[in-house]
């Protein structure tokens, strides 16, 4: 299947850029000497804030449980995260000293540069990428569950 003309050449461009959006973030990681998902949790913890669960990192980063439960214990086994029982069988996961100076060293300097970028650019161009990539993705999953997710279920 081939996309032609001017549609296709937007969307390509669109392709483009959300690959290098990504690409971005993996080389981030890779600078850090972390694994995507190990970057992606401790971003997560960053967002949520600790004592979050497991299953609060998977909605928030879309990364499958065993994704993110394999890369927990290993930050676990690293000497990063600690895990607290909570409720039932709820359990929060906390940042040790040495997670706490990691996040410092890794997460909060990225997050201070995508605020920098987000808050250079006018608050148009703030609410018109939020509005798009929510409209975008808004979309994309309708047209998905309506044309895609019935012939899977065979």
């Amino acid at each position: 299947m081939t996309v032609d003309g001017v549609q296709g050449a937007t969307w390509k461009e669109f392709n483009r850029l959300y690959h290098q959006f990504t690409a971005l973030y993996r080389e981030i990681a890779v600078r850090m000497n972390l694994s995507d998902s190990a970057f992606l949790i401790l971003y997560s913890l960053f967002e949520l804030g600790e004592g979050c669960s497991q299953k609060d990192i998977c909605t928030l980063v879309c990364l499958n449980k065993q994704t993110v439960h394999s890369s927990v214990r290993k930050l676990e086994k690293d000497g990063y995260l600690r895990f607290v029982p909570g409720a039932g069988r709820a359990v929060g996961i906390y940042l040790t000293d040495a997670g706490k100076k990691l996040m410092e060293k890794t997460i909060l300097p990225v997050v201070a540069a995508e605020n920098h970028a987000f808050e250079t650019m006018s608050s148009e161009e703030q609410k018109a990428l939020l509005r798009s990539t929510g409209d975008y993705i808004a979309l994309l999953r309708e047209n998905i569950e309506k044309t895609l997710f019935p012939l899977l279920k065979d």
